[in-house]
């Protein structure tokens, strides 16, 4: 039996919005959600993940996916096409290698372990995170192991999942030179620094420092049509679609640069997702190219420029 892609498409779609809605409460449970619901918002989202799992985990997608990689098959896609094809079979073979039990475990308990960490820095007590921290590292190990093919080492496996073309041989040999000239250029700007800082340290009110990180997103060029500023306990970015991009900030009275950096920073990323092409936005192909490229738009802004 033949199939084309709007066969795909069909479980595409449904697969995009599960991600949005997990998008939408793990935005609410770390801006405005009560602290209890914790627990309760961590079902759902298991639940959404769950269902997510099905989507994309089964006989027909299967087949549909090695029926379109088909050279002959393959060609007859558009480059969009082409791309949303190879984005769902990675995943898909990410899934897959997982059962649908630890998938769901393992999406309640970062939802918990968020919650726990927050805590945990509000009360400057490490314990308080870490048997969350320890059980996320230990399903990571494991997801790796089962995903690794040919031999390939488990952090290399992880890496992919952000920088698919590097692994840890090529990014050690890149990095070895950089650290090297780095670190002795840190420790003779330490040594002769005469830099007066005391200004950042004073006592600046928390709402006159938001209003101004307000007016600098914008000025960066930030769309506040299509995107919000709310506040977190660390600065974060996310994104349902091109026209729903979503960015937090934290601010302390007593260190003004916090937020002010922490707020061009997350804008980098915002114009990264609010750049989006229309024909992409909200299809699994529809956000960052890898981590490397998202951060260099947000290091541009908040060093650079």
């Amino acid at each position: 039996m033949g199939y084309t892609f709007s066969d795909l498409e069909e479980y595409l779609e449904k697969y995009v919005a599960l991600n949005e809605a997990s998008v939408l409460f793990e935005w609410d449970q770390e801006t405005e959600a009560p602290s209890k619901s914790t627990d309760y918002t961590a079902r759902t989202i298991g639940v959404i993940a769950d269902m997510r799992y099905n989507i994309l985990i089964n006989d027909k997608v299967e087949k549909i996916i090695e029926f379109l990689k088909e050279k002959t098959e393959f060609n007859k896609l558009t480059e969009n096409q082409q791309c949303q094809l190879m984005e769902i079979e990675k995943e898909y073979e990410r899934l897959n290698a997982v059962s649908k039990e630890d998938y769901r475990r393992y999406n309640e308990l970062v939802s918990r372990s968020m919650s726990a960490w927050s805590r945990a820095r509000d009360n400057n007590d490490f314990s308080i995170f870490a048997p969350y921290l320890s059980e996320v590292i230990e399903l990571q190990k494991r997801f790796a192991k089962l995903r690794s093919k040919d031999g390939m080492k488990p952090y290399d496996v992880l890496l992919k999942d952000y920088e698919e073309d590097y692994d840890t041989e090529k990014l050690d040999a890149f990095f070895e030179p950089i650290k090297e000239a780095t670190v002795k250029l840190l420790k003779e700007a330490v040594a002769n620094s005469d830099c007066d800082k005391s200004y950042n340290f004073q006592r600046f009110d928390v709402d006159k420092q938001r209003q101004f990180c307000e007016f600098l997103s914008e000025y960066l060029g930030m769309d506040m049509e299509r995107g919000v500023i709310a506040q977190s306990a660390h600065p974060f970015t996310t994104n349902l679609h091109k026209n729903d991009v979503r960015i937090t900030n934290h601010y302390y009275e007593n260190n003004l640069e916090s937020a002010i950096f922490s707020a061009i920073h997350e804008t980098g990323h915002a114009l990264y997702e609010q750049g989006i092409d229309e024909e992409i936005t909200q299809t699994v192909i529809g956000e960052g190219l890898s981590m490397g490229m998202h951060e260099s738009q947000s290091i541009s802004y908040r060093i650079i420029i």
